[in-house]
Order: structure tokens, then C-alpha cells, then sequence
């Protein structure tokens, strides 16, 4: 679970009834517009977020968790709703980091590490704005409010293997999400570790065609086995 408002990763544990924090340090306001990574041999509590959002599950390997974040904030450093994370004719919103974190997790289902895998962050100056939009390498590429991550299901032949007990092997290499003021679906290639737009022109809209020239107002997104996006 994205604790948005706490900043922090929690766990439902189903069987017991009982709730953890994963990774991040819950209710902390203090770290407000930091941004730390938790390597491995790192407790985890050691990362802090800013505004995780929504988490997605590696279905190949489900001891691999992606979580979409932003903080946004006025030059007051106050928080901000998303439709206001832009600048404004009376104030400048800044967000000092947006873009995607894996958190690894041992056997157990307790955290092993906190990375970031994509997003702009500029460690010696962490209050210039982060929003944007770039397509390239992921430690520059530019988003402005991620908001949905989805990866592709099992197929059905990795069902069945799995049912039997048969692991489908290596993780996911592809991982989308929706870049909500940007209006586009960003696809992040995990084996090259480039981010390119798989979808839209950049302007909301309804507008079917291309990819290229369709338009959205996009918040969520789902997979289908056979690698549909919608």
C-alpha cells in the first residue's frame, strides 16, 4: 500500500489481519522534499518517499515492488493537491523528485532494499523542480505526476507453469505508468533502463488514432495477457 499521506510503504498481512510498514518512516513530515534510496544492507526505514501513490506487483517475481511518487509543494514548501502541481500566475510549484522506486523484499516479505529506478532528482540543488517531460535514460527522464504503474499479467502457459508449482522465471522487463499532467502513457524498458511514450501527443482530450496524436485525461491502467494496454 502507497500510505500517501504518511509517506511510507505498509503491508496488509491477509492470514493474520495484521499491518507493517515496509519501507519509509510513516507520518514523518520532517523528511518532507527528501529523497533517499535504502540499499541493500540498509534498513529500509532509512528511505523516505514523498507522496508514494500507487504500487504494483512484479508477477514473475513477486519479491519485486514498483511504487509511483511525487511530491509537490508551493515555494512555501506546503503541500499541494495534484491538479495544482503545475506552476500558477501567483505561485511556483515544485516537486522535488516524481518517478518510480523498487523495493525488494526478502523471503519473508519484509523489506530488503529501497532503489529508485527512474526519475529526475538533482541532488545538489533538491529544490529545483523535477517536473517536466523527457523520454531518454532513466536518471534524467522527466515526468509530471506519475500516478498508475501496471505490468503484464502471466500468460497462460506461466499460469498453468506456476500452478504447478514452476516458477516463471525471470522478472518483468517492461513497466508502464501514467504520466498524468503530461497527458501520456510512459513505458519504462527495464533491461535498457530507457523511459519512451508509448502513447499521446501531450494535451487532454478524448481524440482516438495514432498513438502519437491521441489524447488523454489519464489516471489508471491496466494490462491484458497479451500485452494491450488500457
Amino acid at each position: 500500500i502507497g500510505d500517501t499521506f504518511a509517506s511510507c510503504i505498509r503491508a496488509v498481512e491477509l492470514a493474520s489481519g495484521h499491518v507493517t510498514t515496509l519501507a519509509g518512516r510513516c507520518g514523518d513530515l520532517d523528511n518532507r522534499g527528501r529523497h533517499a534510496d535504502a540499499p541493500s544492507g540498509t534498513p529500509c526505514s532509512q528511505a523516505t518517499f514523498n507522496h508514494p501513490h500507487k504500487v504494483t506487483v512484479d508477477p514473475r517475481n513477486e519479491s519485486i515492488v514498483y511504487v509511483s511518487e511525487v511530491e509537490c509543494s508551493d515555494d512555501g514548501g506546503i503541500r499541494v493537491p495534484r491538479g495544482r502541481c503545475h506552476p500558477t500566475s501567483s505561485t511556483m510549484m515544485k516537486a522535488s523528485f516524481t518517478g518510480i522506486r523498487k523495493l525488494e523484499l526478502h523471503p519473508n516479505g519484509s523489506c530488503s532494499s529501497v532503489t529508485t529506478v527512474a526519475g529526475f532528482f538533482n541532488s545538489s540543488a533538491p529544490q529545483q523542480s523535477a517536473l517536466g517531460f523527457a523520454d531518454g535514460p532513466v536518471a534524467t527522464a522527466k515526468f509530471h505526476y506519475i500516478h498508475g504503474v501496471a505490468m503484464q499479467p502471466l500468460d497462460a502457459e506461466e499460469e498453468e507453469a506456476r500452478a504447478q508449482g514452476i516458477s516463471p522465471g525471470a522478472s518483468s522487463t517492461t513497466l508502464f505508468a501514467i504520466d498524468d499532467l503530461n497527458q501520456r502513457v510512459r513505458r519504462l524498458d527495464l533491461r535498457t533502463n530507457e523511459v519512451s511514450t508509448l502513447a499521446g501527443k501531450g494535451g487532454p482530450g478524448c481524440a482516438d488514432g495514432p498513438v502519437q496524436s491521441a489524447t488523454f485525461n489519464p489516471v489508471g491502467l491496466g494490462l491484458g495477457r497479451d500485452g494491450s494496454v488500457y
